[in-house]
């Protein structure tokens, strides 16, 4: 997938959200599980290579007054992480990290770096580390000797297992969105004429 720069100005300097979720090959049993996690206007997934949403479990830590949430990581499977902006009028920039690495321009994590845009109504499918304005390195979960963090000069292995998001609304009403499309059982049948447009 391709990128481009876009100049953008956040609403506030900290985060409107921010996820964190762990992954391990020890994963644990017993907690409620999901598939994506929502807290407002974004859902947020990691998925395999077949596009198919990770299970994530879940488990409220009353000590912190928050959720914490794993996944189970195979060592060589290659996976991508998934934002869907449900807001009708709020674009938002993602800062996303992995093993505390910025998954847009290597260095290690910080939520003063540049993000990837996800406009309202719109979802953004990251595949890897970026390697320039036209090609990603695919994540891929590795033993921690195997990692990525491992063997870059700004990573630290103490970070590997954790992936990060934090989500920053963006200035100005999102003003050029598409309706979403909705379900029809016979769509051959519409009106005889040309549908208008709208987000698939």
């Amino acid at each position: 997938s391709s990128v481009q720069s876009v100049s953008v100005e956040r609403a506030d300097r900290e985060p409107a959200e921010m996820v964190i979720i762990n992954y391990s090959t020890q994963y644990p049993s017993g907690y409620d599980k999901v598939y994506s996690i929502r807290i407002s206007d974004l859902e947020y997934a990691v998925r395999d290579a077949n596009f198919n949403s990770i299970p994530i479990t879940r488990r409220y830590n009353a000590s912190m007054g928050q959720w914490q949430y794993s996944i189970p990581a195979r060592s060589g499977m290659n996976y991508q992480l998934y934002i869907r902006n449900y807001s009708h009028d709020t674009n938002y920039e993602i800062v996303a990290t992995v093993d505390g690495l910025d998954v847009l321009n290597g260095k290690a994590g910080s939520l003063n770096h540049h993000g990837y845009i996800v406009n309202a109504g719109d979802s953004l499918a990251i595949k890897g580390f970026r390697k320039d304005k036209h090609t990603e390195a695919a994540f891929q979960f590795a033993d921690v000797a195997d990692a990525y963090a491992a063997h870059s000069a700004q990573g630290d292995v103490r970070n590997i297992g954790v992936i990060g998001f934090a989500a920053f609304a963006l200035q100005g009403k999102a003003t050029n969105t598409l309706p979403p499309c909705s379900s029809q059982a016979f769509p051959a049948d519409n009106n005889g004429y040309a549908p208008p447009p709208c987000r698939k």
